[in-house]
């Protein structure tokens, strides 16, 4: 029997009949599974409406059976009457297709199937007349493809050139346009429906025009409107669902523009507007004014503009390693960021995305730290020079334990990290709290033992990781001024006894503070330096009257260095000067914008209710602002600031105090 249904098959295929391609009840195409299943069933097609329909010739519209054959397999109708035409119409084929066309054209709505390539040799021009290729397609090459008018279909085909839609309505289904320019440009008043199936990139639809399509929508100038994914084609810079021709066009009439071409342009970006440079888009020309740049490409030309930065990507092996960026201060770099960490704000990073790795960077040299548990800590520098950056930085694994940090009274400690590798220094800072010292500072094993704990610095120790989890306890003790002077009912007891067990300030003699002195200018620079961890200068100042070898050389030379204090000219610093109130928090400012502190709280604080703010001067009013704003200076009185007061050694030891947290 299995034989004989393949004799019968063959017999089929020659005759022009085709098993199993149509539903018997609406003459629809069976599908390549159902097919495939009755030939491996075959049995079962014997039950089917298959062979009803097609063996026995159930199918009694013979033109209709052949055309729908004709249309969706055109490889099974090599024995018809169809056979090597050009093309046919309501059932009468054609030897071309300029044949077809003319016949189609005197029947309203007619379809012509095209089933072979076509050459035009000026526009095509149709309407109410439609062109259906078989499912493998057919290609019209030469000139335009123009609908005129009524209701036109297109469906299987490719166009070598624009399909232009001048009125009626126009359907494509499964249809590739090639050209150079807008692949469909769609006039005022006509209609243009196409599926997803299509392979067009660019419509061009005129004011009026009506356009149906998922492809992103750019409303132009004129009103006119372009629909494209790649919008390149149209344009350099895209801002407010526009898409403008040069980067000064979109900016005179936008705040927020999005650059997507690569451009020559000399691009000035205004106050209080944004551009954004595309990934991949290069810039040649310069970039100047006072608005901001986020780049994400390249910027090749001259860059005049300070608040430019550029998109810097880290990578990290293994993934979701944490990154931690510095920036450095004044170009310096250096293989390795820890012994010179006066040149760094803690953790300070311009502009940070959010995301871990994804930073967007002013022009610098950066500092890199990569870690995670159970990797060895990975340092490393980059410079960002007006361009977006990818790299990836990929850990070595490595043994490493945690570090437990026990609770104590009078004061805290505290390590940078959780988890450290073998071998590595482990960072101990301790901070007593008022009127307490540092006592004692263990680190144990589980097994009891010790670890090894040296000094390092004011208040920081160090110890070698060993191969097993630690835990660092401190103790604290209570300790008492040693000046005569300073007495536990005073209101700067509690200042006097950090500063002092902090190494922060000394009293005038070992049994006096003299906190009603006057605060000298040396003294303010001193105590500012220890602050910032004593860091090592090199060269002595310009001053003529800070000799060399003084307590607070290297103080003074650290604080003109980094624009903390000026001298009263070019030579002359005058160190044992009283300083005023409103110098004073001048000093501390300038530190705390050194430090990388958060002073924007000064922005939004009101000191104009001070009785004596007329005597304020102008250079001190910001640092004013954020002194009283953050809580490190008081009024002398009901509503006085007294900015020309001298400040006394007592408020200054208040003010530090503050100011250190």
């Amino acid at each position: 029997m299995k034989k004989l249904l393949a004799v019968l098959l063959a017999l089929c295929l020659v005759v022009g009949m085709v098993p199993v391609l149509a539903l018997a009840d609406e003459g629809e195409a069976a599908s390549s599974d159902e097919l495939y299943y009755y030939w491996d069933n075959w049995e079962e097609f014997f039950e089917s409406p298959y062979y009803e329909y097609w063996y026995l010739g159930g199918w009694s519209d013979e033109d209709a059976r052949w055309e729908y054959l004709y249309s969706h397999y055109p490889w099974w109708a090599g024995q018809h009457e169809w056979w090597g035409k050009a093309a046919y119409v309501n059932g009468q084929a054609y030897d071309t297709f300029d044949a077809a066309l003319a016949a189609a054209k005197t029947a309203s709505g007619a379809t012509i199937y095209v089933a072979r390539d076509v050459s035009l040799s000026s526009d095509l021009e149709l309407e109410d007349v439609s062109l259906v290729g078989p499912r493998r397609g057919v290609s019209f090459y030469g000139d335009n493809v123009v609908v005129k008018g009524g209701s036109v279909t297109l469906k299987n085909i490719s166009l070598n050139a624009a399909l232009e839609v001048e009125g009626g309505t126009a359907w494509a289904d499964n249809v590739d346009v090639y050209c150079a320019a807008a692949d469909v440009n769609v006039a005022a008043g006509a209609t243009f429906y196409m599926y997803d199936n299509c392979g067009i990139d660019y419509i061009a639809a005129a004011k009026g025009a009506t356009v149906s399509t998922s492809l992103t929508a750019y409303a132009q100038a004129d009103g006119s409107t372009v629909y494209t994914d790649d919008v390149t084609a149209f344009g350099v810079a895209v801002a407010g669902g526009k898409v403008y021709e040069t980067v000064a066009a979109a900016l005179a009439a936008n705040d927020s523009v999005k650059v997507i071409a690569s451009v020559s342009e000399n691009i000035s970006v205004a106050a209080g507007k944004t551009v954004t440079i595309a990934r991949g888009v290069t810039v040649s020309g310069s970039v100047s004014g006072d608005g901001t740049v986020y780049n994400y490409g390249t910027i090749s030309g001259v860059v005049s503009c300070d608040r430019v930065y550029s998109f810097v990507d880290i990578g990290t092996v293994p993934a979701g390693a944490t990154v931690t960026v510095w920036a450095s201060r004044d170009g310096w770099h250096d293989w390795d960021w820890r012994y010179h960490n006066w040149y760094w704000a803690d953790r300070y990073a311009v502009n940070n995305t959010g995301v871990n790795g994804e930073y967007l960077l002013s022009d610098g040299w950066y500092c890199y730290r990569v870690a995670a548990s159970g990797y060895e800590t990975e340092y490393g520098w980059f410079k960002v020079e007006s361009a977006a950056k990818a790299f990836t930085v990929s850990l070595e694994g490595t043994p490493s334990h945690r570090v437990s940090v026990d609770y104590a009274a009078g004061g805290s400690a505290k390590v940078e990290d959780l988890y450290y590798t073998v071998g590595s220094y482990v960072y101990i800072t301790v901070n007593p709290s008022a009127g307490y010292q540092l006592d004692t500072l263990t680190v144990k094993m589980p097994n009891g033992y010790t670890v090894d704990v040296e000094y390092y610095k004011t208040n920081t120790y160090r110890f070698v990781m060993p191969d097993t989890n630690v835990t660092v306890t401190p103790s604290f003790k209570f300790v008492n001024t040693p000046f005569a002077d300073v007495r536990t009912t005073d209101w700067f007891y509690d200042d006097v006894c950090y500063v002092y067990w902090n190494d922060i300030m000394d009293g005038v003699s070992a049994a006096a503070f003299a906190p009603d002195a006057n605060t000298t200018r040396a003294m303010v620079v001193t105590t500012l330096y220890r602050m910032a961890g004593s860091p090592a200068v090199s060269g002595a100042s310009k001053f003529t009257d800070v000799a060399s070898g003084s307590w607070y050389a290297s103080a003074v030379a650290w604080a003109s260095a980094n624009g903390i204090v000026t001298g009263r000219s070019e030579t002359v610093f005058d160190p044992n000067a009283s300083v005023t109130r409103e110098e004073l928090v001048s000093m501390l400012y300038r530190y705390a914008k050194l430090r990388g502190y958060d002073v924007s709280v000064g922005e939004s604080t009101n000191i104009l209710s001070y009785k004596d703010i007329s005597s304020l001067s102008e250079y001190a009013i910001a640092a004013m602002q954020w002194a009283c704003g953050a809580d490190i200076i008081d009024g002398t009185g009901s509503g006085y600031l007294s900015p020309k007061g001298t400040a006394t050694r007592a408020q200054l030891a208040a003010m530090l105090t503050r100011l250190a947290g």
